[in-house]
């Protein structure tokens, strides 16, 4: 065999019988560094070496094989122990087997040494293989628990519909004390409205057609409380069979969350579509992203569209676009847009547009919101008030004009009168009183 070494601890007070017995290892292929020994003493002190094999002569004076056995178990026993020694009973060999020893060897068979050295350091291999195993499977299980006990989830393995193992998590979930739902159908806490479909769903993972799978129930409470709970299965084993390890988590504060979301958008989705106003979700590039209904109802294609050719139907903007305005200058901006092609659809010319900014973490334009007042009926009154007003100034002009002629001819009567000596007909401001 190739050479080795092999550190060796020899308890023994012969020192012919210890330097045959390395003679003899070193013919078997190993390279032996060694340590002798005879009192416990120095066999506490070789052991912190950290020998491979230690070779123990069964009585020394003051000190035997079976003080040193149960050092040896107290200190290191994962060092193999091997009796060599001369004449010795099969009981005494037994008793040293049953306190530790992996073999005997005696002085005068010295063949079977270097076997009896080769499987004990095969076996440590082993065994300390076997105890790292182990150690690792103790601290895997550990961390294992660990999780499953201090998880937010609740956990539990089911099994042929079962419940057989859950978490503390699960039982303050469902409000019974610990494991008090171990052995009850998994199914027995779902709603009566979801069980069809679980049951379904869990066939199919019984079957192997699905191994992962995610869905959403009601669970019922010890207390009858219905709870939103969102569980996923996965594959495990249970006593070597197939189970599922379901993990569940309480979603019900979410799905409030979520309906009270659906309810607010469905309630801002009705304000915005009731409004008379068109309100257009629109890019930089002027194409329209998003319309409430009274945009639809004046195109309902559009969406996707550039906004001068879904509604003024024409191949450039607008001129003077408050739209256009907002994306370059960042903020609010009116303007009034005279749209003739419009008519063509619904009689409307004249919109007020408002653009709105829509910004991101930058501060730069992304989106604009764009409402479109139709002010049609608002103009044509503005023009007829303005047409009635200039009447009403050139009427006015035209009576005071008229009042000063009248004025002018009175004044005149009342002088002739007066140079004809008789009483002046009409009162005047500043002169005398006549009759007419």
């Amino acid at each position: 065999m190739s050479e080795r070494t092999l550190k060796l601890l020899i308890l023994e007070d012969n020192s012919d019988d210890a330097e045959l017995a390395i003679k003899q290892l070193e013919r078997e292929g190993f390279e032996v560094e060694h340590s002798i020994v005879d009192t416990e003493n120095t066999f506490r002190e070789a052991l912190d070496t950290d020998p491979d094999v230690i070779l123990a002569d069964y009585s020394l004076p003051g000190f035997n094989c079976i003080d040193a056995l149960l050092i040896h178990q107290d200190v290191s026993p994962e060092i193999p122990l091997i009796l060599f020694s001369g004449t010795i009973g099969d009981e005494k060999a037994v008793e040293c087997i049953k306190l530790g020893a992996v073999d005997y060897v005696l002085k005068d068979n010295l063949a079977r040494l270097g076997p009896a050295v080769k499987r004990a350091l095969d076996e440590a291999v082993l065994r300390s293989e076997k105890m790292n195993a182990e150690m690792k499977l103790r601290e895997s299980e550990e961390k294992y628990r660990l999780i499953i006990e201090n998880s937010n989830d609740s956990i539990c393995i089911v099994q042929d519909g079962r419940i057989i193992f859950s978490n503390p998590q699960f039982s303050e979930l469902i409000g019974y004390p610990s494991n008090n739902g171990i052995e009850k159908p998994f199914i027995d806490y779902i709603h009566p409205d979801d069980r069809k479909r679980i049951i379904a769903e869990y066939e199919r993972f019984t079957k192997g057609l699905d191994d992962r799978q995610k869905t959403e129930a009601v669970l019922i409470s010890s207390e009858g409380r219905e709870i939103n709970i969102e569980f996923s299965v996965g594959v495990t084993t249970h006593e070597g069979s197939r189970a599922g390890l379901v993990y569940i988590r309480d979603i019900t504060d979410r799905k409030k969350m979520e309906n009270d979301l659906r309810k607010s958008k469905a309630q801002k989705q009705a304000l915005l579509d009731g409004s008379p106003d068109m309100i257009i979700l629109l890019d930089t590039n002027l194409k329209v992203l998003w319309a409430n209904r009274t945009a639809l109802n004046m195109n309902p294609e559009c969406i996707g569209q550039l906004c001068y050719r879904a509604f003024p139907g024409i191949e450039e903007p607008c001129e003077n676009c408050p739209i256009i305005r907002t994306i370059e200058t960042g903020k609010n901006e009116t303007g009034i847009v005279y749209q003739e092609a419009v008519e063509g659809k619904r009689g409307e010319r004249y919109w007020e547009d408002i653009g709105v900014p829509m910004k991101d973490g930058n501060g730069d334009v992304i989106e604009v919101i764009k409402i479109a007042r139709n002010i049609t009926d608002r103009v044509k009154r503005e023009k007829d008030l303005r047409r009635k007003n200039e009447e009403l100034e050139k009427f006015n002009s035209l009576a005071v004009g008229r009042e000063l002629k009248m004025m002018e001819l009175k004044r005149e009567i009342n002088s002739l009168l007066e140079e004809l000596g008789r009483e002046p007909r009409f009162n005047l401001p500043g002169g005398s009183e006549a009759s007419q």
